[in-house]
């Protein structure tokens, strides 16, 4: 079974990572989210991940004191697996979940992909 795991720097939530262009009434990807996808990438890069070619299921540690929603910081790093192409499209993750662990450092997360058939 294909398996990935990795420490990376904690993602914005998915509201300040997409936030909406009022004017054209489209979503767009910040700075921060730009900053964020170009550190984390570069992350998983040098790590060389094994390629996930159909379903998946995608699970996000974050840190126990996280402030705010956790299931806000799934989208950033999963849309970030499917333009490195660790993933598909992220209509094939049978499962996307986000959960609070003790052990995760603050200000990092811990991104698992695993292939599911």
């Amino acid at each position: 079974m294909t398996e990935f795991r990795i420490e990376l720097p904690l993602p914005p939530p998915a509201n300040s990572a997409y936030p909406t262009n009022w004017r054209t009434k489209r979503r767009y990807l910040s700075p921060a989210g730009k900053a964020w996808k170009t550190e984390a990438g570069w992350l998983v890069q040098i790590v060389n991940p094994p390629k996930i070619l159909g379903p998946y299921e995608f699970q996000i540690l974050v840190p126990d004191r996280l402030v705010g929603d956790v299931d806000g910081r799934i989208k950033l790093a999963q849309d970030l697996m499917v333009e490195l192409g660790v993933t598909p499209d992220d209509r094939m993750a049978r499962e996307s979940r986000a959960t609070r662990d003790g052990e995760v450092p603050q200000g990092k997360c811990i991104v698992s992909v695993r292939a599911v058939s």
